[in-house]
């Protein structure tokens, strides 16, 4: 039997934790939530094996991108993914630069969380890489395609794709 997939969901918002953890759960995930950052922190301080921290921007004062920080000190090769509302180019790019692997845009799909977990490389798969990273840049609006791939190829340390669709 293999092991299920780990999930460290982050969200102030109660009723989204509960109802986004219950829909992961019933996808073959185990979940565990946090719901501010110095739980968030604590949670992975004893648990540094998350196979992904799915974690949204608003928390209450601070925000996902305090998580992110936080966990890049702690480990760098966790998959962390923005949560967000607002519009790219903001949140998405920061946490893009201090190294998240993506950001998905609310109200998020159960299905989005999925598919994007599907494609993260495994932590063996990681571990034997000696690349830079890349990110794929998948738009069908040829000019949002063009500032967002400009946006992130001014990352350094990062190799940048582009394509019309998948």
């Amino acid at each position: 039997m293999s092991r299920q997939p780990s999930i460290l969901l982050v969200d102030d918002d109660a009723i989204s934790l509960e109802i986004l953890g219950l829909a992961l759960e019933l996808e073959g995930f185990t979940v565990s939530t946090a719901d501010t950052v110095e739980s968030a922190i604590k949670v992975l301080q004893k648990k540094l094996s998350f196979d992904l921290v799915l974690c949204d921007y608003y928390l209450g004062e601070e925000t996902g991108i305090d998580v992110l920080i936080k966990l890049r000190n702690l480990s760098d090769s966790i998959p962390f993914i923005l949560m967000t509302g607002l519009e790219e180019g903001g949140p998405a790019l920061e946490a893009a630069k201090l190294g998240a692997t993506g950001y998905l845009k609310k109200p998020v799909a159960v299905k989005e969380i999925v598919d994007i977990f599907q494609r993260i490389p495994t932590q063996e798969e990681r571990d034997s890489l000696n690349t830079i990273p890349r990110l794929l840049v998948v738009e069908d609006e040829p000019i949002q395609r063009a500032s967002l791939v400009k946006l992130l190829a001014a990352i350094e340390g990062f190799e940048v794709f582009e394509a019309e669709n998948y």
